[in-house]
């Protein structure tokens, strides 16, 4: 038995390149299966892009997480009898562990 590499499951994506690095011709591989040249790539939860801001994308999935959190507390909480109250502890139970999976490996920049 042995072990055999998925292309399928990885991704090669470049951070920052030179400006007259011409290496989008070479074509990295494993156990001699092509690896797939990817803009994005979801690593334990967290989404890294080749973008200028490494992390816009995983930004913009958060937010919209925490949107749709907020959207389905509201539905759930219209007809409670203390509608804070109710909110407050779904919040906490529900959306703050997904928004916060991953925050502790996030390098955040000094602005």
């Amino acid at each position: 038995m042995s072990i055999k590499f998925n292309p399928e499951k990885s991704g090669v994506m470049v951070f920052s390149r030179p400006p007259n690095d011409h290496s989008e011709d070479k074509t990295l591989k494993i156990q001699g299966l092509p690896i797939p040249k990817v803009d994005s790539y979801k690593y334990l939860g967290l989404v890294l892009s080749a973008d200028d801001d490494y992390l816009s994308q995983h930004w913009d999935q958060t937010s919209e997480k925490a949107n749709q959190a907020i959207q389905r507390l509201n539905a759930r909480t219209l007809w409670s009898f203390n509608r804070f109250e109710v909110s407050k502890i779904l919040w906490k139970a529900t959306a703050v562990p997904q928004l916060t999976y991953c925050n502790t490996v996030i390098t955040m920049p000094k602005s």
